[in-house]
């Protein structure tokens, strides 16, 4: 995430944490709006372990405003995203966002600065037909 203002407050995130990122702040490449008034700050700010605790109790069907509040979201906006219609579009993004599941080994062969066409290639793969 970058911070236009100071780079020093740049945040690098796990690739376990993109699905999340992504449901939450949206993905234009996916058409997936995201949650409005949430951004990449917003999202920078939480602590991202309780922020996936209270996503994933939301689409379990037990959206709790509190959790989203300990993982350092607005109360307000904590509020927005449990109401019954928002939940159920954050529902739909999660889904959306993991349809393709990645192995746990994706990056295995990803070197930065040095792209392996041959193991990119290898990983597409499993996924084509």
């Amino acid at each position: 995430i970058v911070d236009k203002d100071d780079v020093k407050k740049d945040v690098v995130l796990t690739p376990s944490e993109i699905r999340l990122y992504k449901a939450l702040c949206g993905d234009p490449s996916d058409r997936i709006p995201g949650m409005p008034r949430f951004g990449p700050k917003a999202f920078a700010a939480c602590n991202r372990a309780w922020l996936n605790s209270a996503l994933q109790q939301l689409v379990a069907g037990h959206p709790k405003p509190a959790l989203f509040e300990h993982a350092g979201v607005k109360p307000a906006m904590a509020q927005r995203m449990c109401n019954p219609e928002q939940a159920e579009q954050l529902r739909v993004f999660w889904k959306i966002v993991g349809f393709l599941p990645l192995p746990d080994d994706w990056q295995s062969n990803i070197i930065t600065g040095k792209p392996d066409r041959a193991a990119g290639s290898a990983l597409l793969q499993q996924f084509m037909h």
